[in-house]
């Protein structure tokens, strides 16, 4: 049976640094409704002596996952005309290690960096992107097809007709199609990156893939993977939105045990 465990925003906030330390798992966010610094402490206090007798072997197992995995997929989503809009807001954090997999996400508080609590769910190793994905909106794919991006490396302003310039039309083309599909306001944007959280040569080998989603009116849902030289927007479902998830964890998870980075 798959297990659940909810908490209040205080109640995460405390099992995190209790159990972890200070700070919040990236990227989820904490910031609490109460100023007065006695009563905070106070509620912490109450908290847990609330948290204590909920504390088990497999929640302490879920959030060891989630705060030392060896792979870990982020999710934040937001909304392009207000990024600060709390209803428009995800964060979620999924994590794997060993035979062991967990998500954790926050649900929507007063403000973006409020949170009217926490959820830990149980998906096992296999289930990181599913769970993931099923955070977000259920969204058809896009409708206009594959659109060539401008790589990271040029810019927009490049592109601007100049009369010492000769321009390709193949270039040209890309920079009109670029400027087209992100002169679009999206109802919903985000990214959802994969990483590797463990290498024997540090922070240097450690890899991680991005893919930056949009969602846009009467239209459907665009992802761009990251890193890529020649990007794209391509159409995309929620299907294989996960598959491409899961060839990133798949891959990270192959970088540890090749090199034998897991911890030992």
């Amino acid at each position: 049976m798959t297990r659940q465990w909810d908490f209040t925003d205080i109640e995460f906030s405390v099992l995190w640094e209790r159990l972890v330390g200070p700070g919040m798992p990236r990227p989820l966010t904490f910031v609490s409704e109460i100023q007065d610094a006695l009563e905070f402490e106070q509620r912490e206090y109450e908290a847990w002596v609330r948290l204590r007798d909920r504390i088990d072997g497999e929640l302490q197992a879920a959030i060891e996952t989630l705060a030392r995995p060896e792979v870990y997929v982020r999710l934040r989503g937001w909304y392009d005309r207000d990024s600060e809009s709390a209803a428009h807001m995800i964060k979620a954090r999924a994590a794997r290690a060993g035979a062991q997999g967990y998500l954790v996400y926050q649900r929507p508080g007063r403000t973006a960096w409020h949170s009217s609590g926490y959820s830990i769910v149980e998906c096992g190793p296999y289930g990181l992107a599913e769970a993931i994905v099923a955070l977000m909106p259920d969204v058809p794919a896009g409708q206009t097809g594959i659109i060539p991006l401008l790589s990271g490396e040029a810019r927009q302003d490049n592109y601007e007709p100049r009369p010492s310039m000769i321009f390709d039309e193949a270039d040209t083309g890309v920079a009109t199609r670029h400027a087209a599909f992100f002169a679009i306001e999206a109802e919903r944007t985000g990214l959802i990156e994969t990483l590797q959280n463990q290498s024997m040569f540090g922070s240097r080998g450690m890899e991680r893939d991005i893919i930056v989603w949009r969602d846009l009116p009467g239209d459907g849902r665009y992802g761009i993977g990251l890193p890529s030289n020649d990007p794209v927007a391509e159409p995309i479902t929620r299907k294989l939105l996960a598959a491409k998830v899961d060839r990133s964890i798949g891959r990270m998870v192959e970088r540890v045990e090749s090199h034998w980075e897991a911890s030992q």
